[in-house]
């Protein structure tokens, strides 16, 4: 009987995880591809004006996530001189969340999206590639958050730069 209540509540715990979850997902487009041979174990980053209208809220927790995957994350850069990654907001619409939740992701005026360009500079300002990163949440029953996409968004980008330039 004990063995049966504890297979119930991890069933439980494992259905309601999975039920609560939001629908996102991000990727990358190269829009100038690296020719060069450029490699660095340094990396800075710097954050361009936004053409989109976004929350300081938003970029704080954006940048910090980018921060994050860079530095602190499987095969992380040193933090430093040398690579420079610019990245700038192209656009961003947060969505609606409670449509998201009330159509389960059908909707798309209901979605959350955001575009990132980000550059890459060799010391000395010559640019070496240029990448865009589309990030969304469809949905999900608690509606997702934007702050998943931007979460995608950083690790897209973090992961493009250290298979591009380590």
């Amino acid at each position: 009987m004990k063995h049966c209540s504890s297979l119930f509540a991890a069933s439980a715990i494992c259905i309601s995880a999975l039920f609560l979850s939001a629908c996102g997902t991000a990727s990358t487009l190269t829009s100038k591809p690296n020719d060069s041979h450029y490699k660095s174990a340094y990396i800075q980053v710097e954050r361009a004006d936004a053409t989109a209208s976004i929350s300081q809220e938003n970029l704080n927790f954006f940048d910090q996530e980018l921060k994050t995957e860079l530095y602190f994350e499987e095969n992380p850069f040193y933090k430093g001189d040398g690579l420079i990654l610019s990245y700038k907001f192209i656009t961003h619409k947060e969505g609606d969340k409670l449509k998201r939740f009330a159509t389960f992701g059908t909707s798309d005026e209901a979605e959350a999206t955001t575009v990132i360009e980000t550059t890459f500079y060799a010391p000395r300002s010559k640019e070496i590639c240029k990448i865009e990163t589309h990030a969304f949440v469809t949905g999900g029953p608690l509606g997702g958050s934007i702050k998943e996409a931007l979460e995608k968004a950083a690790r897209e980008i973090a992961q493009y730069a250290k298979n591009t330039f380590k």
